[in-house]
């Protein structure tokens, strides 16, 4: 029988570059090396730890909104990741809507600050160095949304994104799908199920 050769190796150090790339750091016997590695590798040596909801509210306008533009402004999605260059997975998405408008929208995600995000109601448009900070696109549909009684809707979408945050944050921005005209500047919230 023959018996495998195997490497064991620490971990010293993990870079989240602005290209969206990634660098594992590795010392293996006497020697330190630093390796490429795509994101899907790198989060099976990450431990995964909590599950953390992030919670975000979003302050839109009570104008009506034009097809293709941006709702609101950026989102923080504070403490997704443990630390600085650590990652985990998104697994759900929900969306609560007080005016219960139910109005469809994109959510762009980004592992890093984008240097320059659409305004509220401009048109969506994102320069080639912010579109590189994207991972998820996730789409929200008038047909997620739920109705409930006691008024407003919400919507619950279970999703499967791997990330790495580079500064333990992730941002969002929403581009509206629809024509919609909110009622109160407070009525969407976001929400972003973690594990990390």
């Amino acid at each position: 029988m023959t018996t495998p050769n195997t490497t064991s190796f620490d971990i010293f150090g993990i870079t989240a570059n602005a290209d969206g790339t990634y660098t594992l750091g590795v010392k293996t016997g006497n020697q330190n090396v630093v390796i490429p590695i795509p994101l899907p590798v790198l989060l099976n040596v990450l431990p995964a730890s909590v599950f953390n909801v992030s919670n975000n509210a979003l302050t839109i306008s009570t104008s009506a909104y034009s097809a293709n533009t941006q709702l609101g402004g950026i989102l923080t999605f504070a403490g997704a990741a443990a630390s600085a260059g650590a990652g985990g997975t998104i697994q759900s998405v929900v969306v609560t809507d007080s005016d219960n408008i139910k109005a469809g929208f994109d959510l762009f995600l980004f592992q890093s600050m984008p240097a320059s995000p659409p305004g509220d109601t401009s048109s969506f448009t994102l320069d080639a160095a912010d579109l590189l900070k994207v991972f998820a696109v996730i789409p929200v549909t008038t047909g997620n949304y739920i109705s409930m009684a006691s008024g407003g809707a919400i919507a619950s979408l279970p999703v499967t994104y791997p990330f790495i945050s580079v500064d333990t944050n992730l941002y969002g921005l929403l581009m509206g799908t629809g024509t919609p005209t909110y009622v109160h500047a407070d009525a969407l919230n976001i929400r972003l199920g973690i594990k990390q």
